[in-house]
């Protein structure tokens, strides 16, 4: 049984400290990760011409089909490897995903993408329909966007992100808990981790440690989280 990273509508943020994190963490994740890997994109209409830079994270996009070049294996799917990128405009998308993870003997999957309580979650390739269908599947929760959330500050983006995966008992893993072979290790970083923090640590405190955590600070200037 092996794992695999579904991303989800990954598009062109360039502003905005949230949404530079989460390109950031997509990036360093798919840097490290060996596993099979999965990009799609939900275009608004079948007008918008393929991986359309105004609409797809060109730099996400590159990384997952591991190529400069742009090659079509005919039947509207980009392939190399064991990455793969799809247009759900071409045929029957779901089931050339599920062929995929057969392929790969794929039973645990980790979802990334915009907006996690919207496509990452609801899409044919999103959380609900692959529990649905019988696989394990968590959100990789840094490499996770909200679009509904605005005027908030990134600890309240967070927050959200975090409350509706505990409302529907999703399990929450982060980026560098992953290793080359896409599997996940659990690291102890004293309660930091979100889900257990509120509530045991000073506002202060809680603050820095998430900045530690997240790479928004520098680690000599806050309080960190201590290994085991």
């Amino acid at each position: 049984m092996s794992n695999a990273i579904i991303l989800i509508d990954f598009e062109p943020y360039n502003t905005g400290q949230f949404s530079e994190l989460i390109s950031t963490n997509m990036l360093n994740l798919l840097d490290n990760v060996r596993c099979p890997v999965i990009f799609v994109y939900y275009y608004p209409n079948k007008e918008i011409k393929l991986w359309d830079p105004d609409f797809v994270n060109e730099k996400v996009y590159r990384a997952c089909k591991h190529s400069p070049a742009l090659y079509n294996n005919g039947s509207g799917y980009y392939e190399h490897n064991n990455r793969t990128v799809i247009d759900p405009r071409a045929g029957d998308h779901e089931a050339r995903v599920i062929e995929i993870l057969k392929k790969h003997n794929v039973k645990n999957l980790y979802f990334c993408g915009f907006s996690l309580p919207g496509c990452v979650y609801n899409r044919p390739l999103g959380i609900e329909n692959f529990r649905n269908l019988g696989f394990n599947c968590s959100a990789v929760i840094d490499c996770c966007m909200v679009g509904h959330i605005v005027n908030t500050t990134i600890y309240q983006k967070i927050h959200y992100c975090h409350r509706f995966c505990a409302s529907l008992n999703i399990p929450v893993v982060y980026h560098d808990m992953f290793d080359s072979n896409g599997n996940v290790h659990t690291i102890d970083y004293d309660n930091a981790y979100l889900g257990t923090v509120y509530g045991k640590k000073s506002a202060t405190a809680y603050k820095d440690s998430l900045n530690v955590r997240l790479g928004i600070i520098d680690t000599q200037n806050a309080a960190q989280p201590k290994k085991e």
